[in-house]
């Protein structure tokens, strides 16, 4: 899964640059967390364009939103099954900017955390999928849900299932309607997988803590004491 992420070193000018637009303000995060907004890049009507959503899919058929069930993530190898998802596929894909995201190893009677990021840079995009929630008329909700495949064989140790990561120059591809259904299936399954990963600060199991320190390299604890997990 991708339960936390980190918006705080997008490069938004290869955003920027590849996309061929100009990216509004955002609040970055060391700590983006489910349940809050982020920046999320989508196409409507061919507009190409940058705009906070909720993390956690609220589809647009929910009559409460407040009892819904908000999906973080979608299993790529299921997504034309869920009645949340499959509608979306066409023209409802987004990308989600990160610099790295955050998984735990279940070690022991404790989980280590680690953030990881790409190889060779620090500007990811997650493939997403949105959707917006309608009030009765008096609001609107954006929301999106990151897919995710099996984790490559170098971090699966630390968890099975990591986000769709799409490479740069497919960036554009990945949010164009007319992508037909083969071709999607192969970004999804050939994304990125060339992953640096080192184990970080507990202080990331809390998402009132954000700053940089959360993806500074720590030496994972060896005793027996777990910290508390939030979201």
């Amino acid at each position: 899964m991708c339960g936390r992420y980190s918006t705080a070193k997008i490069p938004k000018k290869k955003f920027e640059e590849k996309l061929k637009l100009k990216l509004g303000d955002y609040s970055p995060s060391f700590n983006a967390c489910p349940g809050r907004d982020h920046p999320v890049i989508s196409s409507i009507e061919n507009e190409i364009s940058l705009s906070s959503m909720h993390w956690g899919l609220i589809p647009n058929w929910t009559k409460d939103s407040a009892k819904s069930i908000k999906p973080i993530n979608a299993r790529s190898e299921t997504l034309s099954e869920k009645l949340s998802f499959r509608g979306l596929l066409k023209n409802n894909r987004c990308l989600v900017p990160a610099d790295g995201y955050y998984e735990w190893e279940n070690n022991g009677p404790s989980k280590v955390p680690y953030y990881i990021r790409s190889s060779d840079t620090r500007s990811m995009a997650f493939a997403g999928l949105w959707d917006r929630w309608n009030d009765n008329g008096s609001g609107s909700v954006s929301s999106y849900s990151i897919i995710t495949k099996q984790a490559s064989q170098s971090i699966r140790f630390i968890h099975e299932r990591m986000p769709v990561i799409i490479p740069a120059h497919y960036w554009k591809d990945w949010l164009d309607p007319d992508l037909s259904a083969d071709v999607m299936n192969d970004l999804m399954q050939s994304s990125i997988s060339e992953l640096s990963f080192h184990p970080v600060s507990t202080l990331v199991n809390n998402p009132g803590n954000d700053t940089e320190s959360l993806i500074t390299p720590v030496q994972p604890k060896t005793n027996n004491t777990q910290d508390e997990f939030k979201f």
